[in-house]
């Protein structure tokens, strides 16, 4: 019997882990469940749609689910990546882009609204100027935000200059506040 103990300490090892994996719902399940708890399954339906599942073998494997939330204001439309992304025994690691029950649509600040609130913002002469609603967790100046904002772009140098400086202005979807002006530069090298 003695020679049997190691045998039989492997499977239930084996049945264990097993079990454990068996019992924790796939990460679409529980990603699709994250989902609907914080919007609501009437908002689900209406603005996501799942992308994808991935699933990795790199060590440690994990797998990553994706859906996409498609986003309008006015006539400006744009479609955002929610992504989740879960450990090897499908345990939630950490996600990106949920909304948050007070930052979902309808959204009241149009495109053009949001670029004139940025100019108020801004002294300097500009040469191009982007407006794109994106998720941003944290700002360029360390402001915690962790929603969807509009993230407005004005190019002190031209966009496609190897190097250059640019302003950028966060601003929020609802009632327009100003979240954060960050003036940024890049080089190549």
């Amino acid at each position: 019997m003695n020679r049997y103990k190691p045998i039989l300490a492997g499977v239930f090892m084996v049945v264990t882990v097993c079990s454990i994996i068996l019992y924790i719902r796939s990460p679409m399940v529980q990603a699709r469940s994250m989902l609907v708890n914080t919007v609501g399954e009437d908002y689900f339906r209406s603005f996501m749609k799942l992308k994808g599942v991935q699933y990795t073998s790199f060590l440690p494997p994990k797998s990553t689910v994706v859906y996409d939330y498609h986003i309008q204001v006015g006539n400006y439309s744009t479609t955002c990546e929610v992504i989740f992304i879960f450990d090897w025994i499908n345990r939630l690691r950490h996600s990106i882009g949920v909304p948050l029950s007070d930052n979902l649509m309808p959204f009241n600040v149009s495109k053009e609204e949001a670029i004139n609130i940025a100019l108020e913002q801004i002294t300097q002469r500009y040469l191009e100027v982007e407006a794109e609603i994106r998720f941003i967790k944290r700002s360029v100046n360390d402001v915690p935000l962790n929603k969807y904002v509009w993230q407005v772009v004005f190019y002190l140098t031209k966009k496609s200059a190897s190097s250059g400086s640019m302003v950028e202005v966060l601003i929020d979807l609802h009632n327009g506040e100003v979240f954060d002006v960050a003036k940024l530069a890049w080089a190549s090298t």
